[in-house]
């Protein structure tokens, strides 16, 4: 690509270079596991050998055709990137990088990219009214992942649309396998934005912290040596809190393990996920069903959590509500707590600490598990309109092809390098983290299209009674519920047209 090679990058960045200039005769073996039904636990470690050949993409004149779509005010899903066009250039990376490859994508294809803004919680509605309605205002709809299963009713299969190749790195395969209910492609989960990449979960330590008050252990040598386990990681947070002012009390001004961030059910869902703990099985058909109530090890697990983060020390309290944020929101900014749960949205508003901070994967379950896992969820997929012309197919999949590709190519590395800069400067260990992060993402049925019912079922159950005691009854008591959810969406997707 015409400016990869101008940025300084790791091993990621390798890899990316490596698929850019793949042909489509001879793809670039890419990151992440070929598309199935039920995605795989990890991603195999990535081909660095740049194939001889550059990937091209079709040419065609597409006489001033608009491409229109619906996505999310960023106002509302403040927790994810999902940049799709911008007003001009300013100077700042990202924003000039898109408006180039949306200038460029413009020019060559003649054709016109048209964004609305909506409230991320009311485009369920809209794609619904407007599929009813038979109303061919958007072609693609950004939803929040949550509102996928509800929606299948309303869209395209994507697998209509000439190009497109699922399986390359650019549309993000191990995401987006997940919308493929029963050969039905429901939504695609690419790089056409950073909705997916902006929430890759990842654990920043504070190294100022961790070189005072510290053992010597060095995090990134753990992570290489497949020795940044759970157990490791609770053991470090609980031995690092203390009573700073000496009040007896724990407060705002005192040292905490961790600080959950935005609430806590990133924080008992990521840790389960990286363990590898599936809060769904696969049945003999293929078809997943919730049976969370019946994982022993991974109700172990959640006990384990639950109860952990009642010890005095462990973490700032959160807030009252289940689904709110913390009351102390900069306690990790302000130097208050070693650990943190961040996605790299996140991380790159930390650049304006002052004290250094590193970028860590999600731990393993413990040293037997042949890879990490790094949960990805709380972003935004693009489902395609019922409303679509045949007439346009060909359009949409050359132009969403060459969106994902070329983001994949320019504004992902740009996006990383963002992501891993320090006050002390880039920061080349988190580098290597941020690519062992997003070689092994894992999107599931639980994490990404159930989370917004749990987080409003039995999490706040468990959350506000602040007790173990009632978890495996919370989640029984709401078992219905998701069954019925979960067999809703396979019945819509074989009832699609």
């Amino acid at each position: 690509m015409k400016r990869i090679t101008a940025i300084l990058l790791t091993l990621l960045m390798l890899v990316m270079a490596a698929a850019c200039t793949a042909s489509p005769d001879k793809p670039a073996d890419t990151t992440a596991a070929p598309s199935t039904t039920a995605p795989a636990d990890t991603t195999a470690a990535p081909e660095t050998t740049a194939p001889e050949t550059e990937y091209q993409l079709p040419e065609k004149d597409m006489n001033n055709w608009e491409l229109s779509i619906l996505n999310t005010d960023p106002n509302t899903l403040s927790w994810a990137n999902t940049t799709i066009t911008v007003e001009d250039i300013n100077g700042e990376s990202l924003n000039d990088a898109f408006y180039n490859r949306n200038l460029a994508l413009t020019q060559k294809y003649n054709f016109k990219l048209l964004e609305t803004k909506q409230r991320f919680s009311d485009i369920d509605d809209t794609l619904s009214r407007n599929a009813l309605s038979n109303n061919d205002e958007f072609d693609i709809y950004v939803l929040n992942e949550g509102y996928e299963i509800t929606s299948i009713p309303y869209v395209t299969d994507f697998n209509y649309l000439p190009v497109i190749d699922l399986d390359q790195p650019w549309w993000n395969p191990n995401a987006t396998s997940l919308f493929d209910i029963n050969g039905v492609q429901i939504a695609v989960a690419g790089h056409m934005s950073l909705a997916s990449a902006s929430r890759a979960h990842t654990i920043v330590f504070n190294k100022d912290i961790w070189a005072e008050r510290g053992d010597g252990t060095n995090f990134y040598d753990l992570v290489r040596d497949g020795k940044w386990t759970l157990d490791k990681y609770l053991e470090i947070a609980q031995s690092i809190a203390s009573d700073l002012n000496g009040n007896q009390q724990w407060d705002k001004d005192d040292l905490y393990g961790m600080f959950f961030g935005r609430s806590f059910k990133g924080y008992l869902m990521a840790f389960s996920v990286g363990a590898g703990l599936e809060w769904t099985t696969a049945n003999a058909d293929g078809e997943h069903e919730f049976t969370l109530h019946q994982n022993e090890r991974a109700l172990n697990l959640l006990t384990r959590l639950i109860d952990l983060w009642q010890a005095e020390g462990f973490t700032y309290d959160i807030s009252t509500t289940a689904y709110g944020t913390d009351t102390y929101l900069t306690c990790f900014e302000d130097g208050h707590a070693l650990f943190t749960q961040r996605v790299p949205h996140d991380i790159i508003n930390l650049r304006s600490m002052t004290q250094d901070f590193g970028i860590l994967p999600n731990p393993k379950m413990d040293e037997s598990q042949e890879n990490y896992i790094s949960p990805c969820y709380g972003g935004a997929s693009w489902a395609l309109s019922k409303t679509v012309s045949e007439d346009d197919y060909e359009n949409l999949g050359i132009i969403l092809e060459a969106m994902a590709y070329e983001t994949y190519c320019d504004i992902m590395p740009l996006y990383i390098e963002n992501a891993v800069k320090t006050r002390a400067g880039r920061d080349a260990d988190s580098a290597e983290m941020l690519d062992i992060v997003y070689n092994t993402l894992k999107y599931d049925i639980a994490g990404n299209l159930l989370m917004n019912k749990m987080q409003y079922g039995w999490m706040a159950k468990v959350f506000n009674a602040k007790s173990s005691n009632i978890l495996v009854s919370s989640i029984t008591s709401d078992l219905n519920n998701y069954k019925k959810l979960i067999e809703d969406m396979y019945k819509a997707a074989l009832d699609m047209d």
